[in-house]
C-alpha cells in the first residue's frame, strides 16, 4: 500500500486527536472521580466547548485536505511538466547531436570544395598555358607556311628562269 502525503497527514491528525482525547479523558477521570450536579453542568459546558473544538478541528482538517489535494494536483502537474521538460531536453540533445554531425559534414564538404577550387584554378592556369602555346604554335605554323609559300614561289621563279635559260640556249 502506498502512502501519499495526504494519507500521512490524515493519519497524523487522527492520531493526534486520539491522543488529545485520551489525555483529556485521563485528566477528567483523575481530577473528578464522581461528578456531582454542578460538576455535571461544568461537564456539559466542557462537552459543548469540546464539540466546538472538534467542529473547528474538522473544519481545519477539511481545509488541510483541500490544500493537500490542491498540492497533489500541483505535484501531478509538476511531474507532468517535469516529464515534458525531460522529453524536451532529450529532443534538444538529439537535435544538437544532429546539428554537430551536419556541421562536421559541412566542414568536410567545405574542405573538398576548397580542394576542387584549387584544382580548377590549376587546370585553368594549365589551359591558359596550353592556349598560349597553341597560339604560339599557330603563329609559328603561319610563319612556316608563309616561308614555305615564299620558297615555293622562289622555286617556281627559279625553275621558270631555268627554263628560260635553257630555251635561250
Amino acid at each position: 500500500m502506498k502512502f501519499t502525503p495526504r494519507t500521512i497527514v490524515l493519519i497524523s491528525v487522527g492520531i493526534l486527536a486520539y491522543i488529545a482525547l485520551a489525555a483529556y479523558y485521563s485528566n477528567v477521570k483523575k481530577n473528578n472521580p464522581l461528578p456531582e450536579q454542578s460538576e455535571a453542568a461544568q461537564l456539559q459546558q466542557h462537552i459543548a466547548t469540546d464539540k466546538q473544538e472538534i467542529a473547528a478541528a474538522v473544519k481545519k482538517e477539511t481545509l488541510l485536505r483541500k490544500e493537500l489535494s490542491s498540492q497533489g494536483e500541483q505535484q501531478v502537474t509538476i511531474s507532468a511538466e517535469q516529464k515534458h521538460l525531460k522529453q524536451m531536453r532529450q529532443e534538444l540533445a538529439d537535435r544538437e547531436l544532429q546539428l554537430n554531425k551536419l556541421l562536421q559534414g559541412r566542414e568536410v564538404i567545405a574542405k573538398d570544395f576548397q580542394k576542387m577550387q584549387e584544382k580548377l584554378a590549376h587546370s585553368l592556369a594549365a589551359a591558359a598555358g596550353l592556349k598560349k602555346s597553341n597560339q604560339d604554335l599557330t603563329n609559328e605554323l603561319s610563319k612556316s607556311q608563309a616561308t614555305v609559300k615564299q620558297l615555293d614561289e622562289m622555286r617556281i621563279n627559279i625553275e621558270s628562269q631555268g627554263e628560260g635559260i635553257t630555251h635561250c640556249q
